[in-house]
């Protein structure tokens, strides 16, 4: 059994690593995640969006043919707010634990780089 790389270890090759947008990359807006695990398949991240229910059905006015507008109070809207899932992100347990690590540092880094700007820019009362 061969002994895990140290950084002593002399570098054997050098590998770029392109990246490409598929055609289905899209920037999601999260106002929360909901989770789920499979025990195949990993850790399921639903990221979702929040608002309030469009209404599924408005009347508009019409007089001589002519419409009024849609603006009237006869609408039928779900009541509570409706949560969009936006994409299902499915992680191994290996990879969740890289991602956890990895937001550790970098939510350090963000909490850094706020406190800097808050000391350089005080707000002013």
């Amino acid at each position: 059994m061969s002994e895990a790389p140290s950084e002593n270890t002399p570098l054997i090759e050098e590998i770029p690593y392109h990246f490409r947008r598929s055609n289905f990359f899209r920037v999601v807006h999260a106002d929360g995640v909901w989770y789920n695990y499979g025990v195949r398949s990993g850790l399921h991240l639903m990221f979702f969006s929040e608002s309030q229910p469009v209404p599924e059905t408005v009347y508009a006015q019409f007089r001589d043919g002519v419409s009024m507008g849609d603006n009237i109070p006869k609408r039928v809207v779900q009541s509570g707010i409706v949560r969009e899932l936006e994409v299902d992100v499915v992680l191994s347990l290996e990879e969740a634990y890289k991602l956890k690590e990895m937001l550790e540092q970098n939510i350090k880094l963000v909490e850094g780089l706020v406190q800097a700007h808050q000391n350089k820019h005080p707000k002013k009362s």
